[in-house]
C-alpha cells in the first residue's frame, strides 16, 4: 500500500485529498500542518497520522513513497502577514520539503503551485507558455519556489 505524506494537510486541497484518498481504500495517508492539534481535531474519523516533522530521516521511518507539498501560506483576510512570512512558508518551507525529499527514499514530489505565479487576473486562458508576472509577495514567493524546484 502506498504511503503519501501531504503537507499543509488542514489547507483546502490538503483536506480534499485526504477525503478523495480515504475513499479510494488502497493508500496510507500521513498528515502534517503547523498546528497539529488542528490537524488532529479535523481528521479525528479517519485513519490519518498527523506528524510534526519531515526530515528525511523521518520520511525513510514511516516509509513514505509520495510527498505532496501544499504546505505554506495562500490567503491572508487578516492581513497579518508580511511579505517575509511568504518567503519563509513558501520558498524557504518548499525548499526544505523538497531538499529532505531528496535524501530520502521517497520516490515522488508533487509540488502545488498558484495562478498567481503567473498573473493576479486575466480575462484570457492562461497556458503554460505564459510569462511568469506575479504581483504579490505570495506569487512572487511561489513563483521563487518553482524555480528552486
Amino acid at each position: 500500500m502506498p504511503r503519501i505524506l501531504i503537507t499543509g494537510v488542514t489547507g483546502f486541497v490538503g483536506s480534499n485529498l485526504v477525503t478523495y484518498f480515504k475513499d479510494l481504500g488502497d493508500y496510507s495517508i500521513i498528515g502534517y500542518s503547523r498546528d497539529t492539534e488542528k490537524a488532529r481535531a479535523k481528521f479525528r474519523k479517519y485513519p490519518l497520522e498527523v506528524i510534526t516533522d519531515y526530515s528525511s530521516t523521518v520520511l525513510n521511518e514511516l516509509k513514505i513513497d509520495y510527498v505532496i507539498h501544499l504546505a505554506g501560506i495562500a490567503h491572508d483576510l487578516s492581513n497579518q502577514y508580511k511579505a517575509e512570512d511568504y518567503f519563509n512558508a513558501n520558498y524557504e518551507g518548499t525548499k526544505r520539503a523538497f531538499d529532505e525529499f531528496r535524501q530520502s527514499n521517497a520516490s515522488k514530489f508533487i509540488f502545488v503551485s498558484s495562478i498567481k505565479t503567473i498573473a493576479d487576473i486575466s480575462s484570457e486562458p492562461i497556458t503554460e507558455e505564459a510569462a511568469p508576472k506575479p504581483l504579490t509577495d505570495y506569487g512572487k514567493s511561489k513563483l521563487k519556489a518553482e524555480q528552486y524546484i
